[in-house]
């Protein structure tokens, strides 16, 4: 099925593309975005990859109402997904579509944004997908933050324990 951008003068402004089987929506940077949308309702997908979800952020970039929900899906290992976790994926979605105003009905405040894109950059220290890796880099310079890699526990032994015990009795006597 293929949209016409403009019938007779006039743009598409609102589509509703719910319960439709659309598990993915690929990078498409050689179509021209479709500006004037500017109601998405996606109710009962399966689509709930995050790469695709900004992909179709991309496509829709003036998009100010968002009505989403997942339908139950097999999860891809490795993968970056939304949760299934109403709050979480409300803030990862507020990440993803930055021009949204109303999401599920519920007016999206400047603070809930913030806090979404500082929750998200603490999340998603690696991402598999160049324009998440983008949008990541984009967050940490708006918000000032560090990028560190993750901490990882220095391996000791059960020996090196005991040692530094013995030593720590040693010094109380």
């Amino acid at each position: 099925m293929r949209l016409r951008m403009r019938i007779d003068g006039y743009s598409l402004e609102t589509l509703n593309i719910s319960s439709n089987p659309l598990d993915s929506i690929p990078e498409s940077s050689d179509k021209p975005p479709l500006t004037g949308l500017k109601n998405l309702i996606l109710l009962s997908t399966p689509l709930d990859s995050l790469a695709s979800l900004l992909h179709l952020s991309d496509r829709f970039p003036n998009l100010n109402n968002l009505r989403f929900s997942i339908d139950s899906s097999p999860l891809i290992a490795g993968a970056a997904r939304l949760s299934g976790n109403d709050e979480e994926d409300r803030g990862v979605l507020l990440v993803l579509f930055p021009k949204l105003i109303m999401l599920n009905g519920n007016e999206v405040r400047v603070k809930e944004r913030e806090e979404a894109e500082r929750r998200f950059c603490s999340r998603h220290t690696a991402l598999e997908d160049r324009a998440l890796e983008a949008l990541l880099e984009r967050l940490v310079l708006k918000h000032g933050l560090q990028t560190s890699p993750p901490v990882v526990p220095e391996k000791t032994s059960l020996r090196s324990k005991m040692i530094s015990e013995s030593t720590f009795r040693q010094q109380l006597i």
